[in-house]
């Protein structure tokens, strides 16, 4: 995983969070790239 997806997961879980990190394949390069990765619009 790229160290700073392991920053996000650490500072997430600092601040008492659990995240689930997804990686796409496609590239979610943009806010509309991502939308249509996860099956939403924008």
């Amino acid at each position: 995983m790229h160290p700073n997806v392991e920053r996000v997961i650490t500072a997430a879980r600092v601040a008492g969070l659990e995240i689930t990190v997804e990686h796409f394949p496609e590239g979610t390069r943009t806010a509309a790239d991502a939308a249509r990765a996860v099956g939403c619009e924008v």
